[in-house]
C-alpha cells in the first residue's frame, strides 16, 4: 500500500484523539530511538565510529519528533495554523536539528530563544576567527549530510569558477569522552520515564503549557516552574517511572526546550548568498580602517 506521512492531520484532531495518536507515537519513536542509540554505542565500542555517528544521529532525529509532537500538546487548539505549522517540522531536518540543539541552551527568556531559531533558519551565514571569514550553508542541514554523506564541495565565500573544490567524506569525533548519549535523547528519555509520554501525562502537559503566553516573553525560570509543575502533577498521577529505565534522570528534564510552536518555520529575512558578499567585505573593510587607524 502506498504511505504518506499525515502527521499534520493531527492538528485537526479534539484532545481525546490528539492525546491517544501521540502517546502511540511517542511510544514508538522512544522505542526506536533507544535502539538506535544503543546500536550506535555498539558501533562505537567496535571501532567504527563514522556508522556510530550517523546512527546517533537518526537516534537525536527521533528524539526531536517526540519535543515536536509534545510542543503541537503545549500548542492551544485556538492556534490550530500554528499546531499545524509545528507538525509541519516532522520531516524537517533542519527544524529536527533545532528541537535538538535548544535542548542545549541556556537562554534568558524566550526572546534569546527566537534569535537563536532565526539565526539556524538562515540560509547563508556568515563565520571564522573574525566573524567574517567565510560564507556557510544552513548549518543544521549541512553538518547532517556532511556526517552521512560523500559530496564534492566548493568554498561559498567566493564564486564558484575561482573557488576551491575538493572531495568530503564522512568523519566523526567523539572527542576524549568517547561515545555519550546525546543531551536531546537524554531529556525525551527523561520526559518519557516521567509518563509525559501517556495518555494522562499529555493531558497534565496540556493543563500546564496551554495558558503559557509567549508574546509576554517569558523567562527561563517561568519555563522552570511549568516543568517542575508538570513533573509534580505526573507524580500526583502515578505516572513517574522511579527506576528511571533507559537512560535520562530527573533533571534532564529542566533541558526540556521552551515552547517553539509561536515561530515561523522561515526566517523573517533570508539573506542571499550575494548580499552576504557585500556584507563581509564592507565588514573587512570597516576591520581595515579600523586596525589603521
Amino acid at each position: 500500500m502506498p504511505q504518506n506521512s499525515a502527521i499534520q492531520s493531527l492538528a485537526e484532531l479534539e484532545d481525546a484523539a490528539l492525546f491517544e495518536q501521540v502517546s502511540t507515537g511517542i511510544s514508538m519513536l522512544h522505542k526506536n530511538l533507544t535502539r538506535l542509540d544503543a546500536a550506535a554505542r555498539q558501533l562505537f565500542e567496535s571501532g567504527d565510529q563514522p556508522s556510530a555517528a550517523v546512527l546517533q544521529q537518526f537516534a537525536v532525529e527521533e528524539a526531536a519528533k517526540i519535543l515536536i509532537l509534545l510542543d503541537a500538546v503545549r500548542c492551544s487548539p485556538s492556534e490550530n495554523a500554528a499546531r499545524r505549522q509545528t507538525l509541519k517540522r516532522w520531516t524537517d531536518h533542519t527544524w529536527k536539528g533545532i528541537y535538538a540543539r535548544a535542548c542545549e541552551w541556556s537562554p534568558v527568556d524566550f526572546n534569546e530563544v527566537a534569535h537563536n531559531v532565526e539565526r539556524y533558519l538562515q540560509s547563508f551565514y556568515l563565520d571564522g576567527p573574525f566573524d567574517v571569514d567565510w560564507i556557510f550553508p544552513k548549518e543544521i542541514a549541512t553538518q547532517r549530510e556532511q556526517l552521512i554523506y560523500v559530496d564534492y564541495v566548493h568554498d561559498l565565500t567566493k564564486d564558484l569558477s575561482d573557488a576551491d573544490k575538493w572531495w568530503e567524506t564522512p568523519d566523526a569525533d567523539f572527542g576524549s569522552l568517547g561515545y555519550v548519549t546525546d543531551i536531546c535523547v537524554k531529556t525525551v528519555q527523561a520526559l518519557f520515564n516521567a509518563g509525559i509520554g501517556t495518555v494522562q501525562g499529555l493531558h497534565v502537559t496540556a493543563e500546564v503549557w496551554r495558558d503559557i503566553n509567549l508574546a509576554h516573553n517569558p523567562s527561563r525560570f517561568n519555563i522552570d516552574e511549568n516543568i517542575r509543575l508538570t513533573y509534580q502533577q505526573l507524580q500526583e498521577h502515578n505516572l513517574v517511572n522511579e527506576h528511571w529505565v533507559d537512560g535520562g534522570k530527573p533533571s534532564d528534564l529542566l533541558k526540556w526546550p521552551f515552547p517553539l510552536w509561536s515561530l515561523g518555520n522561515k526566517p523573517r529575512q533570508d539573506k542571499k548568498r550575494e548580499e552576504l558578499l557585500e556584507e563581509r567585505q564592507a565588514l573587512i573593510d570597516r576591520i581595515m580602517e579600523i586596525e589603521a587607524d
